[in-house]
């Protein structure tokens, strides 16, 4: 079976050569590059029967692959061809810096710019960058503070990232592996928060595989996916006549022909069934000024409980002026309803979150005190300001050491309330901070034994 009418890729070759003498500058490449493309002229019908998740459509995407390259694909192939590498300059002038074209340069500064922006992942997170070439995105990363580990196949390429970062005061660890082998390879030790596919995911044949794997073992419950700077197509169209597969456009042909790349793209209904299929919500950002590179796609799973609190509807009989003891996997019958705090654990819960919320089944007496009997402070909080806040009344004190005393009373008078809150100052999750080596991914602030309602 053909695709092609392969006389047309005599005719291509010419016409890539032809581009290449004549361009300026790599801005004017891409600008040539996307005045032609190539007709896809074979029998669909097989594709177009076969279930686009399934490893008999992935087999027909081989084939149309190799009827472009003329060979079969290798991972190998992936990255700057060493034949027309040279290390030093590209330490020097790695890409897009070595253009020395301002609109390239600049669209990709805006394009990681927003990038960091929209995915909102807290510090010192822990990060997987999938294809990260020579490193343009990871040193951005890798300065926030992010602990980055960084896949490419290309040695060469891990080598110049590398020597860029080796004095960064959180060096990311750049391995020079495809993202199969790395899970094949990596322990369980620890989890993302998210991982990066930047002008990577079209590099991956395995995706559904591979993204099955970091879901199950690699990344937290609500750790993200990002794919950024991917060519998502609205829909079906001459560049790409399926569900996902081989583009057809000019640049993506050389890429093709010239050096054995995978040059995938997607329908956004694809990707949409990629992520319902793994309970992932789908969310788009896209800046102007960045675009094509700033055209984003965020995976999240739908439900996790990591960060959340789980009331079992559990209660016992106690009277109002009795302890909530909070190692109890239960509360008393006075309690209505609760958030911000965790499962019980033997000594009680932690509060996650910004804020604990109390809510009574009747109302509060008018004067009362709480009283907070806490058996940890977590670090960040300490000598912060907690709150508790009732009837429009928020009473504060400065949180201690907990070796310097765990009992906090808060005197309300004159109020009228059926609810508490309890204002965390600084909810920080232990694994952002990397010299406790703590995994835990929950924001936690402080530990409370138990809770009492005083009348006065």
């Amino acid at each position: 079976m053909t695709f092609f009418n392969q006389p047309e890729f005599a005719e291509l070759d010419r016409m890539l050569a032809e581009v290449e003498h004549d361009a300026q500058d790599n801005a004017d490449l891409v600008q040539r590059l996307a005045t032609f493309s190539i007709s896809l002229n074979g029998d669909l019908s097989e594709m177009k029967r076969l279930d686009p998740v399934t490893d008999s459509y992935i087999a027909q995407v081989k084939l149309v692959h190799e009827e472009i390259i003329g060979r079969t694909h290798d991972a190998h192939l992936e990255g700057l061809p060493d034949a027309n590498l040279s290390a030093d300059h590209e330490r020097d002038w790695p890409y897009p810096w070595g253009t020395k074209s301002a609109r390239t340069v600049g669209t990709f500064l805006i394009a990681y710019g927003f990038l960091i922006k929209v995915a909102e992942l807290p510090p010192s997170a822990r990060i997987l960058e999938v294809g990260c070439g020579v490193g343009s995105l990871t040193t951005n990363l890798s300065r926030m503070g992010y602990r980055v580990d960084s896949l490419d196949p290309n040695e060469l390429q891990c080598s110049i990232v590398r020597d860029a970062t080796r004095h960064y005061p959180e060096p990311p660890n750049v391995v020079a592996q495809t993202l199969d082998q790395w899970l094949v390879s990596k322990t369980s030790n620890y989890k993302y928060d998210a991982v990066i596919f930047f002008e990577s995911f079209h590099h991956v044949i395995d995706h559904r595989d591979c993204l099955r794997e970091l879901l199950n073992c690699h990344l937290e419950p609500d750790a993200k996916i990002i794919l950024a700077a991917e060519p998502v197509f609205e829909a079906e169209n001459a560049l790409l006549p399926y569900p996902w597969g081989p583009r057809l456009d000019g640049e993506s042909l050389r890429a093709m022909r010239r050096w054995g790349w995978l040059e995938l793209g997607f329908t956004r209904a694809y990707i949409k069934r990629l992520f319902d299929d793994f309970s992932l919500s789908m969310e788009t950002f896209s800046c102007e000024d960045g675009l094509p590179l700033s055209q984003i796609v965020i995976g999240q799973k739908r439900s996790n409980n990591v960060n959340r609190t789980i009331d079992n509807g559990n209660r016992y009989p106690a009277a109002l002026q009795d302890r909530i003891d909070l190692s109890i996997d239960a509360m008393p019958i006075f309690i209505s309803g609760f958030s911000g705090l965790s499962i019980a654990e033997a000594w009680g819960r932690w509060s996650i979150g910004e804020i604990v919320k109390l809510e009574f089944s009747e109302p509060l007496p008018r004067d009362f005190a709480l009283k907070l009997e806490l058996a940890s402070v977590f670090g960040p909080n300490v000598r912060k300001s907690l709150k508790v806040r009732a009837g429009g009344k928020r009473i504060a004190q400065k949180l201690r050491p907990i070796e310097d005393g765990a009992s906090y009373l808060f005197h309300f008078d004159n109020v009228e309330a059926d609810e508490l809150e309890i204002l965390i100052p600084h909810p920080c999750r232990p694994k952002d901070l990397p010299a406790l080596g703590i995994e835990d991914p929950r924001r936690i602030g402080i530990g409370i034994r138990s809770i009492t309602i005083v009348p006065r």
